[in-house]
C-alpha cells in the first residue's frame, strides 16, 4: 500500500471529506456464508447483521435450498456445524420440514468440516492485502469464491470417507486434517 500525504485546514483533521477509510484484512473483516458441492463453489453471501437462528434460516431457504434445489443430485446430504443456531429447535424443525438430509457428526470437529478448507483457501488468496473498505474485501472475497476449481471442490468431498476414519482412528483426538 502506498502512503500518500494529505493537507488539510487546521482545525479539520476528522472531517469525513479529509479521510479515506480503510479495512486491513486481518484487523478489519466481513462475515459470509457459503456453501459448495462436487459441481463447484455454490452461493456466498455477506451477513451484515448479527447471524441468529433466524439469519441462518433465512440463509438455508433463500440460498442453500435454491442452489441445492439447481445444483444438487436427488439424495444429496447438508453439512453445518453444532454452532447453537444450527442446532436450535428452529432449524432443526426446519430442516425436518424440508425434508433436508443433514450429516450427524461431533462438534468442534473442524477437521471434519471441509468448508474450512475453503475458508483457508480464500484467506491465502487474500494474502496480506490491504482494502479500503469492506465492500472491497467482499468483492474480492466473492471473486476468489467464484474461481475456486470444481476439482478442489472434489477433492473435499472425496476426502470425507478418509477424514472420519482419521477420526474414529484417533477416537475422537485431533487428526491430520
Amino acid at each position: 500500500m502506498t502512503k500518500s500525504n494529505v493537507r488539510r485546514p487546521v482545525g479539520e483533521r476528522v472531517n469525513v471529506r479529509y479521510v479515506k477509510p480503510t479495512v486491513k484484512f486481518g484487523s478489519g473483516n466481513v462475515m459470509v456464508w457459503g456453501c459448495f458441492s462436487r459441481n463447484g463453489p455454490g452461493p456466498i453471501i455477506q451477513i451484515k447483521q448479527i447471524m441468529d437462528r433466524f439469519v441462518y434460516r433465512e440463509i438455508l431457504q433463500n440460498h442453500m435450498l435454491t442452489f441445492a434445489n439447481e445444483q444438487m443430485p436427488i439424495e444429496w446430504l447438508f453439512q453445518h456445524d453444532n454452532d447453537p443456531k444450527h442446532s436450535s429447535k428452529l432449524i432443526k424443525n426446519f430442516v425436518t420440514e424440508e425434508n433436508i438430509n443433514v450429516v450427524k457428526w461431533p462438534s468442534q470437529s473442524p477437521d471434519l468440516n471441509p468448508i474450512e478448507h475453503m475458508w483457508s483457501y480464500i484467506k491465502r488468496q487474500l494474502g496480506s492485502h490491504s482494502y479500503t473498505n469492506t465492500t472491497e474485501l467482499m468483492e474480492q472475497i466473492e471473486k476468489i469464491w467464484s474461481e475456486i476449481p470444481v476439482e478442489f471442490c472434489l477433492r473435499l468431498i472425496a476426502s470425507m470417507p478418509r477424514r472420519c476414519h482419521a477420526v474414529i482412528k484417533s477416537k475422537g483426538y485431533p487428526t491430520s486434517y
